[in-house]
């Protein structure tokens, strides 16, 4: 009888290395950055990070919403940030250049873009 209670508390002991193991390895952000959002620009208008996993917190400066937007990467987008609240989009970049826009109607023609270059 003591070898099954043995084996259950060594088993779940196991189990909770192997989730705790896998809740952290790689997942989190190996970097996080801040822009701000305003009418009508991003501050700063050129982010450089590592290529690597990044998060990156569009806090809205602004009086109106926006958004953020990396152009060159498949769904990466904030939802829409109303102001004085804070959006993230987390993102895992390869070496290279990549354009970020606020895609709300008429921003990014008003001059809201950036460079976001991950080296």
């Amino acid at each position: 009888m003591w070898r099954v209670g043995f084996m259950v508390v060594f088993g779940a002991g196991i189990l909770a290395a192997v989730v705790s193991q896998s809740a952290f390895s790689g997942q989190a952000p190996s970097q996080v950055v801040q822009v701000e959002l305003k009418e009508f620009a991003f501050v700063p208008k050129s982010i450089t990070v590592k290529p690597g996993a990044v998060r990156i917190e569009a806090v809205n400066k602004g009086a109106i919403e926006h958004d953020l937007v990396i152009t060159n990467l498949k769904n990466a987008t904030t939802q829409t940030v109303r102001p004085g609240k804070t959006g993230t989009l987390s993102v895992t970049l390869g070496p290279g250049s990549y354009q970020v826009i606020c895609n709300v109607p008429g921003h990014k023609e008003a001059g809201m873009v950036a460079t976001l270059v991950a080296k």
